[in-house]
């Protein structure tokens, strides 16, 4: 995390609000720089009452959302099943169930270092979903809910790369593709190169 500060590196570090984790003495003595953020992962999807804690090292405005009591929770509860494997009885709880972030909150958590980046200067073009939660956020309109993640975008991946107007674009990204196309995905025989004021290269 020191590190990530002097280098000046978006962190961020996960635990659940009531972990020890965050008693220990290496978390007390973290930078002041580093952000306390707190969800509750039923506004994000979830269908239990888990409340999860960030530190970051900037301010996410759509990390703040807690419960808001207009919806029921499952209760924490755990079973005995039988082990196929060892043939013994073993306990299996909730928290296992709930261990992998809902879909929402992992939008939430990829808009919120977009808009962090952009807004040290790195630029790149957004889905139209996209830019529309990021507006609502920067003028502090954002929806309430879960609803007011961004829906999944039209690309898996887009990768915008800059390059000179006489280069010729391949269809295929080949293992021999030179700069300034190296490093992009091989193989992708169903790009989509949309050509702007600068050439990119969208990937589905």
């Amino acid at each position: 995390m020191d590190l990530c500060l002097e280098r000046d590196i978006l962190c961020i570090v996960e635990n659940p609000q009531s972990s020890l984790f965050w008693s220990t003495k290496w978390m007390k003595d973290v930078s002041d720089k580093f952000i306390w953020h707190v969800v509750h992962a039923c506004m994000y999807g979830s269908k239990r009452l888990k409340k999860t804690a960030f530190l970051i090292n900037f301010s996410a405005q759509n990390l703040h959302q807690l419960c808001d009591g207009c919806h029921k929770h499952l209760p924490w509860t755990h079973e005995v099943v039988c082990d196929p494997v060892s043939n013994k009885k073993v306990q299996v709880f909730d928290t296992a169930s709930e261990a992998e972030y809902p879909k929402p909150l992992c939008e939430a958590l990829a808009i919120a270092f977009t808009m962090e980046l952009q807004a040290q200067g790195v630029s790149w073009s957004l889905e139209p979903s996209l830019q529309a939660q990021a507006a609502y956020l920067a003028t502090s309109k954002q929806h309430r809910g879960a609803k007011s993640h961004a829906v999944i975008s039209e690309f898996k991946h887009t990768i915008q790369v800059t390059v000179p107007a006489d280069t010729v674009l391949p269809e295929i990204v080949g293992e021999n593709v030179g700069q300034p196309l190296e490093g992009l995905p091989i193989g992708q025989n169903w790009c989509v190169f949309s050509i702007y004021s600068k050439r990119g290269v969208r990937m589905p």
